[in-house]
Formats: structure tokens, sequence, C-alpha cells
């Protein structure tokens, strides 16, 4: 009789085995989005046009998780990272979240211990947040040209409302359905404007 449990495992480190091979490819990409082409209108026979980042993936493992089995760790550049078990998957978005705000409305929020958001998040009825690597995107796009802004290092483990969500660009955000305690912040840095109108970000947020 074929003992199921061995015969799981050893398939397992088959494909544990087989996935690490793979990890050490020249090139890996993460299609972030897909949108489709007019083949006739651009005179070209693609009929999709992809965007796409250079990303990896590998045998990682996850300190909240107490397992003695290796587990396949895929880098998402658009979003969540994914960590691939035995018998579990696990979307994982970090412990740490990027949220810019006005200096004045972020100075009333810590006098009040609670953050409610911007104007356009009260519009959305969410807190707009950012991973760290579309940090500078989100600047170019709301906030350009603009003076007298914090970046906030947020613990996103503390967060019991966030959830991350496309956008319309086709990218993966984070929204916290939820007002922000002033405590779950690590760490807070200025945001220097430039006088070329860039914004300077600090070196090791």
């Amino acid at each position: 009789m074929i003992n199921r449990n061995i015969l799981n495992k050893k398939n397992y480190n088959n494909l544990i085995q087989h996935f690490n091979s793979l990890s050490k490819s020249k090139k890996i990409w993460d299609i972030t989005s897909q949108t489709w082409n007019d083949g006739t209108r651009d005179r070209s026979h693609a009929t999709s046009l992809i965007d796409r980042r250079e990303s990896f993936f590998n045998i990682d493992s996850l300190d909240l998780i107490e397992t003695n089995a290796s587990m396949m760790f895929f880098k998402n550049k658009n979003g969540n990272d994914f960590y691939i078990g035995p018998s579990f998957l696990i979307s994982y978005g970090g412990a740490n979240d990027i949220k810019i705000v006005d200096i004045d409305e972020w100075n009333k929020a810590k006098g009040s211990g609670t953050y409610s958001g911007s104007s356009k998040d009260i519009e959305d009825g969410f807190i707009h947040f950012s991973g760290e690597d579309q940090v500078k995107g989100t600047l170019e796009k709301y906030y350009s040209k603009q003076e007298n802004l914090v970046l906030l290092k947020v613990e996103t483990l503390k967060l019991d409302h966030l959830i991350w969500e496309q956008a319309s660009d086709g990218n993966m955000f984070p929204h916290l359905y939820s007002s922000l305690d002033v405590s779950s912040i690590i760490n807070e840095f200025e945001i220097i404007l430039e006088e070329d109108g860039n914004h300077r970000l600090p070196d090791n947020f």
C-alpha cells in the first residue's frame, strides 16, 4: 500500500528541485499589464501590447510562517508577493507601505492621533498608499511641483483594512478602508522640492 504522505512529500520535493533550477534562468519577466492592440491601425501583427518588468523567484522563507517545508517565492512587480508551500499559498504585501501627505495635514493628524486622508482619499472612500517602488510615479502623477510634503513609512501589519486593488492603469496599489492610526507610522521623511520642480526622495526610506 502506498503511503500518500510520503508520495506527496516526494512530489513536492521534486517540484522544489525543478523550481529552483528554473529560478536560475538568465531573465525572468513579470507581465504587469496587457492591452488590446489595433493591428490594422498601427500596422502591426501584434494583437496586444504588454508592459513587463524584470523580476525573480527563488526558494525563500517568511518569518510569519513556521514550517519545515521549503517555500517557493515569487517576486510580484505589480502588487503582493507570493509564497507557495505544500498545502498553502500566501499573498504577502510586505511589512511597510508608503503614504505621501501634506505636512500641515500630518501635523494635525498627529495632534488627534488619527489621519482620515486627503480630500482625494475622502472622495474615493479609502486612503491611497504606494508600495516602495511606486513612490516616484505617485509623486509625478499626483503631486507634481507640490511643496511641503511628508513621506510616511507605515507598518502595514498593524492595519486591519488594507487591500491591494487594481488601479485604472492596471497596476496594483494598497488601499486602506479605515482611518490611519498614527501609532502605525514607523518613520517620516521630508520630501524636498528641487528648483527644477522635481522631488528629491530621502536616501534610505
